[in-house]
């Protein structure tokens, strides 16, 4: 196809329509109220957008893929905004990402130059920060995340596990991510960095209470509201 600037006003009109009809009616558990502050003012700021601009389109991209909107990257896009969209801009023989966080990469890729293709559309490099699993058991999706969290975290990975923290990190990645919860699925495993969090080494704490338990001399024999598991 020619005319790559029009698959690209489709992807950021795709991308607009979505978060204004679907994501300012959802709000994940993890979402603080700054960060949902920030997301709905994003939203509102791309209204009057025009997506005939490739600065515009930089902009959207830039959103969907690592600003506000990215906590919503793995959400599917329903069908029949895909075929309206898909009229409005005469693309209906184009097979459009049914995704955001995968219309938001081609529409990166179209901006920057690297038109390919959208019916063979090239993987991605990896993503240190993501790592996409499949799992058959729960526990199959546990080992995957300590293989994960134990690469990306290195030395300080045996602190982590210590207080639990694999278990919280990967929580966080599942509630991200919209996990079906069940065998077969497909999730996304999320550094700490994307979550919003921290690693700190020990002894650099104001509050010396995660470094005493990580040490042993504090032992945690309940925990109100947590998980029993």
């Amino acid at each position: 196809m020619d005319d790559w600037h029009r698959v690209g006003q489709a992807c950021a009109e795709l991308i607009r329509a979505w978060h204004q009809q679907y994501g300012v009616q959802m709000r994940p558990t993890y979402m603080s109220d700054a960060e949902h502050d920030r997301y709905l003012a994003a939203v509102a700021s791309v209204e009057k957008m025009d997506f005939s601009d490739p600065a515009a389109q930089r902009e959207l991209a830039y959103l969907q893929i690592s600003g506000p909107f990215e906590w919503f990257f793995g959400e599917s896009i329903p069908d029949d905004l895909l075929q309206h969209v898909a009229r409005e801009h005469h693309l209906v023989d184009v097979p459009l990402p049914r995704t955001l966080g995968e219309v938001g990469r081609l529409l990166r890729r179209i901006v920057e130059g690297r038109e390919q293709p959208v019916e063979a559309e090239p993987a991605e490099p990896e993503d240190p920060a993501r790592r996409p699993v499949h799992s058959q058991t729960r526990d199959q999706l546990r080992d995957a995340a300590t293989d994960y969290y134990r690469e990306i975290l290195k030395e300080d990975f045996d602190e982590v596990a210590k207080v639990g923290g694999i278990n919280a990190l990967l929580s966080m990645s599942l509630e991200r991510n919209a996990w079906k919860g069940h065998p077969e699925s497909d999730a996304t495993l999320l550094s700490p960095e994307i979550l919003g969090l921290r690693v700190l080494p020990a002894g650099t704490r104001p509050d010396d209470l995660i470094d005493a338990i990580r040490a042993g001399e504090v032992v945690v024999h309940d925990v109100i509201g947590g998980p029993r598991e």
